[in-house]
């Protein structure tokens, strides 16, 4: 008897086993199939870099409707837009550049548009795969990136950051520290298919000379040396009061004016009602330096879970007033988390009080939802919440992207703080910025994830100045600079994985920027 049923065992067991090889074998064969396919994509492109082949097609990819044109675009309507906001394509790139985009319209199908496949026209089939302009990160904060563990924010709070980040400060002294921390970023920027930064120079402001220049040095240091990779502009930061110390604030604007690529800015902090006035006024002499040094303005504005914290009224206000006097200057506004606290009628008035005075927003979905309504929070950064008391937050710090480009304004999201003291996660892959903001503000029915992909391409761009008026979009004419995702042909496909095998092309070409080991910073912020 016991011979008998371990012999049925032995056959149950080997049927299993046999089921599982065909399984794992078709798994495999159909996992080939599609490897192949992405395989070939890249090499192809690659074959076409070396023989310095520079007119070819892609055909049959998949472009979200927000990067092929803007919303008031009559050509929407005729358009082919799938569900998730995609439009079939295909695009010839001629001298690293691009020279056309074929769309699928309700009138002429795709297949009737074919590419030429006759005498020497090369074409690359993407196979429906997903096809995104490079990436541009317009809020970043490149200075303090990549300090941990040596900077550990142990309750995660606001208030702790910024004492955290006295101490480290002190380490922004050595050059060398500032400068590899940046560059490793940059090149994670790099690998991920992002084409411009803009930064905020913590530390420009110190009192302490060397962390100045050290801050300075390096990010026009490295601004050169990647000027043929990426744009990478800066933001000179004043406490928003010092802006009414009228020697010190001159000193500051005038040293910004000096270094190319950099705008003037103001961390406006948490002022009451009660602060109005002095608010006001330091938003004013704000406004008349930049008037003066013909310079662009970026402010932090309300990053506090504070309903009273309201100072985009000030600015508001006092924005107003600069623009009867002349000043044309770009005004671009980051978190703006405090918004999304008030009533529905003072939303709705500054939400076209931005979008008239054309000012434009970038939320900061990591940082923000990391931050805000967290457990520990203290005044003056935030409403105290207890840290002794469990409690899982209630609001998730976002701003109201949704009014506020239905307003009118220009709205782009960021990567903001990425591995430090802010925030300890993150890696400059801005596809992930775009996944996590769809989430948080429910954008993939608004009406569809396609439509928000201007976040963090066109409207980014837009939100720094970089080639107006067609920003990031994919037109013809425009650099041919734009990421293939060969596995991905839907975005519930895009964004259900990490897209290692994502192909960047650069001026028509591919490229490979290596992801930098977090080793190599081992010896500057230290081991676990």
């Amino acid at each position: 008897m016991a011979l008998n049923d371990s012999s049925s065992s032995l056959a149950r067991l080997s049927a299993v086993a046999a089921c599982a090889l065909a399984v794992t074998a078709a798994v495999a064969s159909s996992s080939s199939s599609l490897s192949k396919r992405q395989e070939r994509l890249r090499r192809r492109l690659a074959w076409f870099a070396r023989l310095g082949i520079g007119h070819y097609w892609i055909q049959n990819v998949k472009i979200p409707i927000a990067n092929l044109s803007s919303s008031s675009d009559p050509k929407d309507s005729v358009l082919v837009v799938d569900h998730e906001g995609l439009v079939r394509c295909h695009v010839e790139v001629r001298s690293g550049r691009i020279a056309q985009i074929t769309m699928e319209t309700k009138a002429q199908g795709l297949e009737t548009t074919a590419p030429p496949s006759t005498g020497w026209t090369w074409v690359v089939e993407g196979h429906g795969c997903i096809l995104l302009p490079c990436f541009v990160d317009a809020h970043t904060h490149l200075m303090k990136t990549q300090n941990v563990p040596r900077a550990v924010n142990k309750l995660g709070t606001f208030s702790e950051a910024l004492q955290v980040e006295a101490t480290e400060q002190l380490n922004w002294q050595k050059y060398k520290d500032v400068y590899r921390r940046i560059e490793f970023a940059i090149q994670c920027a790099l690998h991920y298919g992002t084409r411009a930064m803009r930064t905020h120079l913590d530390g420009c402001e110190s009192d302490n000379t060397q962390v100045r220049e050290s801050v300075y040095r390096a990010f026009r240091d490295l601004k050169e040396k990647y000027r043929d990779k990426l744009v990478l502009q800066g933001v000179a930061n004043l406490w928003l009061p010092l802006w009414l110390d009228a020697s010190l604030a001159k000193a500051h604007a005038h040293r910004a004016a000096q270094c190319q690529n950099v705008v003037l800015g103001a961390y406006v902090g948490n002022p009451l009602p009660s602060d109005h006035v002095q608010t006001v006024a330091a938003m004013d002499a704000l406004f008349t330096h930049a008037k003066l040094l013909d310079l662009d303005v970026d402010l932090h504005m309300d990053e506090s879970n504070d309903p009273d914290c309201c100072a985009i009224l000030c600015l508001v206000e006092s924005l107003t007033k600069a623009r009867r006097v002349g000043y044309q200057g770009r005004v671009v506004l980051g978190h703006c988390c405090a918004l999304s606290l008030q009533s529905p009628e003072r939303q709705a008035k500054v939400c076209q009080d931005l979008a008239r005075l054309q000012v434009y927003v970038v939320a900061n979905p990591t940082t923000n939802l990391n931050l805000q309504d967290r457990r520990g929070s203290t005044r003056p950064q935030s409403l105290p919440i207890p840290a002794d008391t469990p409690r899982t937050p209630q609001w998730r710090g976002l701003t109201l992207v949704q009014e506020l480009q239905a307003a009118g304004v220009t709205v782009a999201a960021a990567s903001d703080n990425v591995r430090d003291h802010w925030y300890p996660y993150g890696d400059y892959d801005m596809l992930g910025v775009w996944a996590l903001v769809l989430q948080l503000g429910h954008l993939d029915t608004a009406p569809t994830p396609g439509h928000w992909a201007n976040l963090g391409t066109e409207s980014a761009a837009q939100a720094m100045g970089l080639c107006q008026p067609t920003g990031n979009l994919l037109v013809q004419d425009q650099t041919a600079d734009f990421v293939l995702f060969p596995s991905a042909r839907r975005i519930s496909e895009l964004l259900a994985r990490p897209q290692v095998d994502r192909v960047v092309v650069r001026g028509g070409v591919v490229t490979k920027q290596s992801l930098p080991d977090f080793s190599l910073l081992d010896d500057l912020v230290g081991k676990d």
